[in-house]
């Protein structure tokens, strides 16, 4: 009798352990799935994340391009409204004002070397940035995709030229007068930026140029202050050096 009870809880006791190895496989078995699940969802959010930066970058560099491709087009419509053909007389040039065509040639026309617009330099009272730079806002050009588009313009000369006032400024040779003209695209955070510098070429018109001594033609865009120009002054403006 005692040697089976012995037996039985021998066999109890064996049971007990084999039941005990089966389950700790079966956790460890467990721990192993829910590592690989964890390395699993770690490899495919890696992936997410690569996929996600690739395509931020793709989409910043096409950005980008947009910008550097609508800052080329503007900057070259610039350049043909403002290195435009010479008119063969004043009479041409004064009915091209008159009909609205070159309006920003004109304006630069009545505008440089006036009180109105100072020239630019940034070491002299009065004619920092907050005072000579001339903004063209043509924000909404491209509605579509969300791109500003700003024309940034401001001459530069000697200011040693300027001494004298208004009455003196006929007599000025202001052959070698920088323009520059910035044309700053951007859309979300890309920004393109071209810079262009157009100089002038100022020289008396030849005979037959027929220019009256003074001209002050009111225009609402190119002229609206009315300011004094020397139309015998035949002004054209080389192509730009573009930077």
């Amino acid at each position: 009798m005692e040697q089976e009870l012995e037996l039985s809880k021998i066999s109890r006791e064996d049971n007990s352990m084999k039941r005990q190895g089966t389950d700790n496989k079966k956790g460890s078995a467990l721990l192993i799935a829910i590592v690989i699940m964890m390395v699993t969802m770690m490899l495919g959010l890696a992936l997410l994340l690569v996929s996600y930066s690739l395509f931020s970058t793709a989409n910043k560099q096409r950005t980008m391009e947009q910008c550097k491709e609508m800052s080329q087009s503007v900057s070259k419509e610039l350049e043909q409204e403002i290195a435009i053909k010479e008119f063969e007389n004043y009479d041409a040039q004064k009915a091209s004002l008159e009909a609205g065509d070159n309006l920003l040639y004109f304006y630069i026309r009545y505008n440089i070397w006036q009180d109105s617009w100072p020239y630019y330099n940034p070491d002299e009272r009065g004619h920092t940035s907050e005072y000579a730079y001339r903004y063209f806002d043509l924000n909404g050009i491209d509605e579509m995709n969300n791109t500003d588009v700003t024309i940034l313009m401001y001459w530069e000369c000697d200011s040693d030229w300027y001494e004298g006032g208004a009455s003196d400024k006929a007599e000025i040779d202001k052959n070698g007068t920088n323009l520059i003209v910035k044309v700053i695209c951007q859309k979300g955070k890309q920004k393109s930026t071209i810079t262009n510098t157009y100089t002038l070429q100022s020289g008396t018109g030849a005979d037959g140029w027929g220019a009256p001594a003074t001209d002050s033609t009111k225009q609402e865009t190119a002229n609206p202050n009315s300011n004094m120009i020397y139309p015998q002054e035949k002004w054209t403006f080389e192509q730009p050096e573009r930077e």
